[in-house]
């Protein structure tokens, strides 16, 4: 029998999001283990595995039919693309499938035919439907096929189909190859729907004829119709599989544009704004700019991509305030043209990373626009690339905790069963888990489960993208791909990352409010002393990308904090690089060092001997062991993926027999390929840090200058590595007054505002206000503008007629504390009922009754939690000194200091109190877990070290609460302070706080006890 015949056609993975059970590898797998010389892909209305399978399949040598199976609202069949018609037409029932799943697509099908594609219908009245229409009667109607499903008694649709005339196909899916994989599929389903096991309907369950038969199995339930088989092989021989493949990269030409009107356009761009970017430059940096120019110019000419360029360049220069960063900021072009905003020539930027002439992959040019803003840019992209333009996909998996969650949900357990099981996987008691809920859990991880949305990505191609993709409707509307980065990337499709980031929108903030020495353009605070001065000391929290409880030692201990350390110290935070931090802060201290490799050092000299940024491997790759420039790439690629093991084995050998040859010792070797090593999972380019250094240093300057209005813009933008808090605390600690939301005289986003004793204070915004209706609020503001300042409560009643639900939470949170002329947030609430009660707001108000009293303090701090996010009339810390005291009194324990006096306790005990602010677990050599923690007090944010032994006792201790009584050894090295944790003791009251247990506090005695009710607290519900 024909190899072809027996190939399977209908392989389902589990890229069918739900309804499938094989990866693409294993799918492949079981493909050649039965010797197949094809495989067809036909996920459930689904084209999101085949970036994978393509590419496992051509290694594999191993002809890869795409299609999909097709399910609608009015009948389901398969198909398969002929060519690249086929997949245009293919891509936009897929599309329209996903946005609507009842679409009717036999009924599409009818009205629109399917040209390119090959149909198999297992049902005679679809049959019937197609054949009988205009397209069925003509030449397409050839492409129709009866699917003879294996497994099932087919012999009467085949016997019709011969009456026809209609080619018969030997039809099987291949869903399911285990016994055990049925269970797990009644898993899937009951997760997707929603329904527990017990309950799923059998229509979702697998059958027999939905398992992947054997060859043998297949050919001998075809036996007596031998030309069923042969209209299988026909398939697997017509389908289109290469053909589909673009010869090159897919992007849009500019404007219509040839190549040679693109690339003489980008001349025209580039000479015009070499005198702006370097004014009155010496003759010699001239000629090293221009060659290096000329050197980009002819390598973006041969590769074709003077478009993309000049289309990133369109959309960067509509939107001005923006960042672009990543690799391409190494390029001059792209420096020229406005995308990047560091200088590539003063700051030795490795071009090669970006683009070089052996590179294979297309280059992507990353850029930020302020995170408010990035909506606007991304309308402009669809509006002006309509039809021809999509975000990126995210496929979302089964990760850590959802597995647990989701099993244990579809057999039915309780909440707090759940929480319990998840509780105890996290401490590492996995095994403490009954196997019905643990083994199906273990294999759910890492499992696709729906399409999400890429942060930034965004692909335009030069016509149609359907003539390329299938594309959904996100929620907000956009046009989504199927495909993640990397599928989108190996499609041919070149993604243009447009992001948004919190911090332009700070900077852009603080513009509006203080008048920097130069306009936006020309704002380079580089050489600033006060803002270096302050960075030296570590003092940058708020500051974007550099106020990590990591970088912010880092600083201390470098004790210099100019852009290029700045952009190193920012690449050195990376998983696998701490011993190279300390090898770099130590030779900038002036420790001398002896020199691994003379090539090594030269390539190195500006980073001391150590391999900072990602570049740095592919350079040095080229200098010791004479890599190609693409080698190379291809190592520092293979270092930052998953799964790398044998390619990253070949690599090594590569590199050990080129130094060799290069007479380099294999000791000399072995320690350049330790530090290669380092760069393991993430890491950054020296233009991608060069790149944020930029806005580090700009943001800095505000907050050395202006720290009130640097930390307003920060809570306006929701803060950054920290939360609110932190930063609210923060302008609490440098003594500055933060005034309530209050109607009258809040505006939309938190302001400064002068005192009557001429002080600066933030007053808080009301977009801060949490539950209410965002409607209203323009409202309120709006009635504002128009009447002036609400007189008191009767008036504001009166102008905005507010429904229980938009006033409650101005009430909670205190806003209207100012109109109510002495009365309580109760009495308030009373007085707004009983005017709705008369259908009425008249200017006069009944008066409320004596015996409403006025909400415990304990009461109002909670809703200042719940309806502001924060605390903001006390310093949080503040309401634990008693119990803190206490403790500490009954403990015997070292001596309790602040933490600004840490600096002066080397190698001593002490015990501190402290907020918790974050934690970043890790994994220490022998893969034992430990953490390193922020907490901080009214002086400060201090650091804590918990080494594996101790975080297995107090891990528990920070799970329950937010502060914290802790003691251990404080160390000091290079000024850098920390604290290594012996113990800690949790000061929070879990069990009287409910929901808000990490936030709520009841140890204050003289402010928070709650009080005896001598009357009532009124509030309607």
């Amino acid at each position: 029998m024909d190899a072809l015949a027996l190939s399977p056609i209908a392989v389902r993975t589990h890229f069918s999001f739900g309804r499938g059970l094989l990866s693409p590898q294993q799918a492949l797998d079981r493909a050649q283990a039965h010797k197949a010389a094809a495989l067809g892909l036909t996920d459930w209305n689904s084209l999101a595995a085949l970036p994978e399978l393509r590419r496992l399949a051509h290694a594999a040598g191993v002809k890869l039919l795409v299609g999909a199976h097709l399910v609608g609202g009015d009948g389901e069949l398969w198909a398969w693309v002929l060519h690249r018609a086929g997949l245009e037409r293919l891509n936009r029932l897929l599309s329209r499938l996903m946005d609507q799943p009842q679409h009717p697509v036999v009924a599409d099908l009818v009205a629109e035919g399917w040209r390119g594609l090959r149909l198999a219908v297992a049902n005679q009245a679809v049959l019937e439907r197609l054949l009988s229409s205009a397209w069925g009667r003509g030449k397409q109607g050839q492409e129709v096929c009866a699917a003879l499903v294996w497994g099932t008694a087919w012999g009467e649709l085949w016997q019709w189909a011969r009456a026809r005339g209609l080619p018969a196909l030997a039809f099987n899916l291949a869903v399911w190859t285990e016994p055990d994989h049925r269970d797990f599929y009644r898993l899937l389903r009951s997760i997707a729907t929603r329904v527990v096991l017990s309950q799923l309907a059998p229509q979702e369950c697998l059958a027999e004829t939905d398992r992947w038969p054997l060859p043998e199995e297949l050919e001998r339930a075809f036996r007596v119709a031998p030309e069923a088989l042969t209209e299988r092989a026909r398939l697997v021989r017509e389908a289109a599989d290469e053909e589909l493949e673009e010869p090159g990269f897919v992007f849009p030409r500019f404007e219509g544009w040839s190549d040679a009107q693109a690339v003489a356009y980008l001349r025209q761009l580039c000479a015009q704004a070499l005198p702006k970017r370097y004014p009155n430059g010496e003759s010699d940096l001239l000629a090293r700019v221009e060659a290096r120019l000329e050197e980009e110019l002819t390598l973006i000419e041969a590769k074709g991509f003077a478009s993309y360029f000049l289309t990133v360049h369109d959309i960067t220069s509509r939107f001005p305030r923006n960042c672009g960063r990543g690799s391409a900021a190494a390029s001059l072009v792209a420096y020229l043209l406005g995308i990047t905003q560091v200088d590539p020539i003063r700051y030795n930027l490795f071009f090669e990373r970006f683009l070089n002439w052996g590179r294979h992959d297309p280059p992507d040019i990353d850029v930020d626009f302020a995170w408010d803003e990035r909506e606007e840019v991304l309308r402009y992209v669809f509006q002006k690339y309509k039809g021809q333009a999509a975000l990126v996909a995210d496929h979302v998996t089964f990760a850590e905790r959802s597995p647990w969650r989701e099993v244990a949900q579809a057999h039915g357990l309780p909440e707090a069963e759940i929480q319990a099981l998840i509780e105890r996987v996290e401490k590492g008691h996995k095994e403490d888990v009954p196997d019905f809920i643990r083994l199906p859990a273990e294999k759910l991880k890492g499992m696709p489960r729906y399409l999400g949305t890429h942060p930034g990505g965004v692909v335009i191609t030069p016509g149609p993208i359907y003539q390329w993709a299938a594309v959904h409707t996100s929620a907000q509307g956009w046009p989504v791909l199927e495909w993640e980065k990397d599928g989108t990337e190996e499609m041919g499709l070149v993604k243009i990352d447009l992001l948004g980031n919190r911090s332009l929108a700070v900077l852009r903030d603080c513009f509006a409010m203080v008048t920097p020495p130069q306009s936006w353009e020309d704002f380079a605070p580089y050489d600033d002393e006060p803002t270096i001065a302050m960075l030296e000391r570590g003092d940058s929290l708020g500051v974007f990308y550099i106020e990590s409880p990591a970088t912010r030692l880092l600083l201390k201990k470098m004790g210099r904090a100019g852009f290029e350390e700045l952009t190193a110290a920012s690449s050195l935070i990376r998983p696998a690089a701490n011993r190279y931090v300390n090898l770099y802060v130590q030779r900038l201290r002036g420790k001398r060092w002896k020199p691994l490799d003379p090539e090594f050092e030269r390539v190195l000299a500006e980073t001391l001997g150590i391999l900072i940024y990602q570049e740095d491997v592919s350079r040095v790759a080229v200098a010791v062991a004479g890599f190609s420039p693409a080698e190379a790439d291809q190592l520092r690629k293979v270092l930052s993926k998953k799964h790398k093991e044998k390619v990253l084995a070949d690599f090594k050998d590569r590199f050990f027999r080129g130094g060799a040859e290069r007479h380099k010792s294999p000791e000399v070797l072995n320690a350049i390929w330790e530090m290669m090593l380092s760069f393991q999972g993430y890491s950054f380019t020296k233009p991608h840090s060069a790149s944020y250094a930029v806005l580090s240093m700009k943001t800095a300057w505000f907050k050395c200058h202006y720290p009130l209005h640097f930390y307003t813009a920060v809570i306006n933008n929701g803060g950054g590595f920290y939360t609110r808090q932190v930063y609210v605390n923060m302008v609490l600690r440098l003594g500055y007054a933060i005034l309530p939301v209050e109607v009258n005289a809040s505006e939309w986003r938190c302001t400064v505002e002068t005192t009557a004793s001429g002080a600066l204070a933030l007053r808080l915004g009301l977009s801060l206000i949490q539950e209410w209706d965002v409607a209203f609020a323009q409202r309120l503001l709006a009635e504002r503008q128009r009447g002036g300042v609400f007189a008191n409560y009767a008036d504001f009643l009166v102008r905005l007629r507010p429904s229980l639900a938009e006033i409650r939470p101005l009430i909670r949170s205190g806003a209207l504390d100012s109109l109510a002329q002495g009365r309580s947030r109760p009495q308030l609430f009373w007085m707004h009922y009983a005017a709705q009660r008369e259908g009425l707001f008249p200017d006069y108000l009944p008066q409320p009754p004596p015996c409403i009293t006025d909400y415990p303090p304990a009461v109002k701090l909670q809703d200042e939690l719940q309806f502001l996010g924060f605390f903001a009339s006390v310093f949080p810390l503040n309401l634990f000194r008693a119990r803190a005291q206490r403790v500490y009194q009954r403990g015997r324990l070292p001596p309790l200091v602040s933490c600004s006096t840490l600096p002066q306790k080397n190698g001593e005990w002490v015990t501190l109190v402290g907020m918790f602010v974050t934690q970043k677990p890790v994994l220490a050599r022998g893969q034992k877990s430990m953490a390193f923690l922020s907490l901080e007090d009214e002086e400060g944010i201090f650091e804590l070290v918990v080494f594996p032994e101790v975080w297995e006792k107090v891990r528990d201790v920070f799970a329950r609460g937010s502060a914290y009584l802790v003691y251990g050894k404080v160390v000091v090295e290079w000024g850098a302070v920390i604290v290594e944790l012996q113990s800690a003791v949790c000061l929070n009251r879990p069990q009287a706080l409910g929901p808000l247990r990490r936030w709520v506090y009841w140890g204050h005695e003289a402010e928070l006890k709650p009080q005896p009710t001598q009357a009532c607290s009124w509030e309607p519900r």
